[in-house]
């Protein structure tokens, strides 16, 4: 099991906005590095050099015969507003210990009335053996002229709103009776259901017919294949699907896509009036509220139900609710932004509860001597939420020295007043920390005041606003 652990490392970035570099290397298997180059808008290069490790006894990800491989593509739209023009040229180079292959392309293509058509030359594969003198060449590689097209077929006629689609492809070697190509016809026979039919016929070979029936049921996708050929007939018939476990209903469901590649999570979104954290009976469900997945967004519907599948296993997805669509501005989401691992082929639960926030006010004013205390503007002050590390707020002072904030979540927050313009005035705080508590059922809570003093630190007696607290050790301005 451990010899087939390959640790590995990628790096990417981009030297110029025009310029993309990715870095790949795979202990006992290969390093690898690509380039892309964007001189200019539709045209693209991509080059890619990898070098393998051939002194691996049993490789796992290649072949130990294999040394380097150097590959290219370019793709060229001669309008950059407009893909009707354009070229498209690709190379790649393989070297062995036991031969040296290349094989190319350059085509010109161009597309009219939905149709795409494509011409150019083709080199399948040129290869010299060791020990061989002269420039690559072998019979099993040779130049052909190449014409595709392919697109909608409009004009016929379907049973549904989609429409027919097909595709041809004519070769031709310089060698006689060495003409190749392939015709292919795809037909839908309604929404699930579609024919579709292959004839092909290799450079100097026999013709092959394929008819394939693929459908997509509700619950699994199946294909029906014929094959017949200079060989004879053979038939194929496989079905794919998925058997699912949904956390959220408590139900098995089935699915025609894969499942051991995909996850998924699904939950509630719901109005906790009691603050418990979770979905009692008496919670009201929220409806229309959007729930961020991973940069995917999903609206709860009437019973305040969501959920998302395709997303990929094993990683860790973040969840958390756009406040916005909250139909109460004084609501605020009680997890916050949340992190979990998801499972393969299953939905995990994630109820998103809802509670009613609260607000914090209060004032930083200057003593004056026996003259009446006067508001400080733009005073940094800094919200820490105490049961929930790392969750911060930031708000600045009036211009009165008044401060307010809503919307935050109930429970214990931790009021800081933070250095900023006190130090360049030489003003001092009676107090760096003071504690709010912020109520579940939204009442206000008593003012907060911190009081500045010009020369020493006037301590005051605990006073409404909470208990005082030490001064803070000297560290960095933390950020929200």
């Amino acid at each position: 099991f451990f010899d087939a652990v390959l640790p590995s490392v990628e790096v990417a970035g981009a030297l110029h906005p025009r310029v993309q570099l990715h870095l790949a290397a795979v202990h006992d298997g290969f390093l690898r590095a690509t380039t892309i180059l964007t001189p200019r808008a539709g045209m693209r290069l991509r080059v890619a050099g990898t070098a393998f490790d051939t002194g691996v006894e049993h490789p796992v990800l290649h072949d130990r015969r294999r040394e380097t491989t150097l590959e290219g593509d370019l793709r060229w739209q001669l309008r950059p507003s407009s893909d009707r023009f354009s070229l498209r040229a690709s190379g790649v180079r393989e070297t062995r210990s036991d031969l040296l292959r290349t094989r190319w392309e350059a085509l010109a293509g161009l597309r009219v009335a939905g149709i795409r058509t494509e011409a150019g030359v083709r080199e399948t594969g040129r290869v010299r053996f060791p020990g061989d003198a002269g420039a690559l060449g072998d019979p099993s590689g040779s130049l052909e002229l190449v014409t595709m097209a392919r697109g909608r077929l409009g004009w016929i006629p379907t049973p549904g709103s989609r429409s027919a689609w097909g595709s041809a492809e004519v070769r031709l070697r310089p060698d006689p009776g060495t003409r190749g190509g392939r015709l292919n016809l795809t037909y839908p026979l309604g929404r699930d259901h579609q024919l579709q039919v292959a004839a092909d016929q290799a450079p100097g070979g026999r013709p092959r017919l394929t008819l394939s029936l693929q459908s997509d049921w509700s619950t699994f996708r199946s294909v029906a294949q014929q094959f017949s050929g200079s060989s004879g007939s053979s038939q194929q018939v496989w079905a794919q699907g998925t058997a699912r476990w949904n956390e959220a209903t408590g139900g098995l469901e089935l699915d025609s896509g894969p499942g051991l590649e995909r996850a998924g999570l699904s939950g509630y979104v719901f109005l906790d009036r009691e603050g418990t954290g979770r979905r009692d009976p008496g919670d009201e469900p929220l409806a229309g509220v959007r729930v961020l997945v991973e940069g995917r967004s999903v609206v709860t519907d009437e019973d305040g139900r969501w959920e998302v599948w395709d997303l990929v296993p094993w990683e860790t997805a973040r969840v958390e609710l756009d406040t916005n669509t909250l139909r109460d501005p004084r609501w605020v989401s009680a997890s916050g932004s949340v992190e979990l691992p998801l499972s393969p082929a299953s939905y995990r639960r994630l109820d998103l509860p809802v509670v009613r926030g609260g607000e914090v006010s209060g004032r930083v004013v200057r003593r004056n001597g026996g003259g009446p205390d006067t508001g400080v503007a733009g005073v940094d002050l800094l919200l820490v939420d105490l049961s929930r590390p790392g969750r911060t707020e930031r708000i600045t002072t009036f211009s009165d020295g008044q401060f307010y904030i809503m919307g935050l979540r109930p429970g214990a927050w931790e009021v800081r007043i933070l250095p900023g313009i006190l130090e360049p005035l030489r003003l001092i705080p009676d107090h760096f920390r003071r504690i709010a508590i912020v109520d579940p059922a939204g009442d206000p809570g008593p003012e907060i005041l911190f009081r500045l003093d010009r020369e020493r630190i006037m301590v005051s007696p605990v006073t409404d606003a909470g208990p005082t607290l030490p001064l803070p050790p000297p560290s960095p301005e933390p950020s929200r």
